[in-house]
């Protein structure tokens, strides 16, 4: 069995307060504060009256639990897609959909929607987390459906419907890199694409 908060456990991103209270009891309110104004713990706050959300890592880290990152179950760094799905928005990075929809609401970021009542992809750079490594942008400007798949972790019958309503265009069998970084990402620059922000 696994230990709360164990190097084996796989956790998200953030954790909410009331998360990190639940997985180490040993944790305090005062505990917490006390390891934020020291700055032994980094957080995240979308509004300014809204709770922080904290680094895992930090947290393990102020603990004294040995990590070896990355904390996730890949032995190589973690790479994010460029899209994600609302339940990978969830599960990896740990916010709620509450918090979501209210970040989209107030604008702070914009998803991608192929169509009017198609589902939201999230894209990944818009949540502004600190060094969070984005999968890297292809070097090649013409790719090939499956270097698409692979840069953006998407099935290929999704990629494939974007042509359907007109946001790419497949010539000769290539998409273009640009246009997808331009219209699907929402980068100005295709290179951005694979920054790493700290």
């Amino acid at each position: 069995m696994k230990a709360p908060g164990s190097e084996e456990e796989e956790l998200p991103v953030l954790l909410r307060p009331r998360h990190i209270y639940r997985l180490w009891p040993s944790i305090t309110p005062a505990l917490l504060r006390k390891w934020r104004l020291a700055g032994q713990v980094k957080y995240v706050q979308y509004e300014q009256n809204s709770h922080p959300f904290y680094f895992t890592l930090g947290i393990k880290k102020a603990l004294g639990i040995h990590v070896e990152t990355p904390i996730f179950r890949s032995e190589k760094p973690t790479l994010f897609a460029p899209l994600l799905r609302l339940r990978d928005v969830v599960d990896l990075l740990g916010l709620s959909r509450d918090v979501v929809e209210d970040l989209v609401l107030r604008r702070r970021i914009k998803p991608f929607y192929k169509a009017k009542h198609a589902k939201a992809l999230y894209r990944t750079w818009q949540f502004r987390l600190p060094k969070i490594q984005i999968r890297s942008t292809p070097a090649i400007k013409s790719l090939r459906r499956r270097e698409v798949i692979d840069w953006l972790g998407l099935p290929a019958a999704e990629i494939e419907s974007w042509e359907g309503v007109r946001w790419i265009r497949r010539r000769k069998g290539y998409y273009n890199r640009d246009e997808i970084a331009r219209k699907i990402l929402a980068l100005p620059n295709p290179q951005n694409a694979s920054k790493t922000r700290s």
